[in-house]
């Protein structure tokens, strides 16, 4: 009987670190992927910060451009 309790309860740890050995892989690899979400996340808002300085210069450049064309029509009349 105690043979019996004994292989029953020693399958089940066995069972059971298997199981736990899985879930700790699977833990690593949803860590290791958040990881690298986050590393994309932040590559992409330095793509839009460099996005939006470009945009701030052409918009300057329209204004001073639309100011040069306004001079000049200023001059031709």
């Amino acid at each position: 009987m105690y043979r019996i309790i004994r292989t029953r309860t020693l399958h089940a740890l066995r069972v059971d670190h298997e199981a736990l050995l899985q879930y700790r892989e699977e833990a690593v690899t949803a860590v290791q992927d958040a990881a690298a979400a986050d590393q994309a996340a932040s590559h992409t808002l330095d793509s839009l910060i460099q996005a939006q300085g470009a945009a701030e210069r052409l918009s300057k450049r329209l204004a001073e451009s639309e100011a040069q064309i306004e001079d000049l029509r200023a001059v031709v009349q």
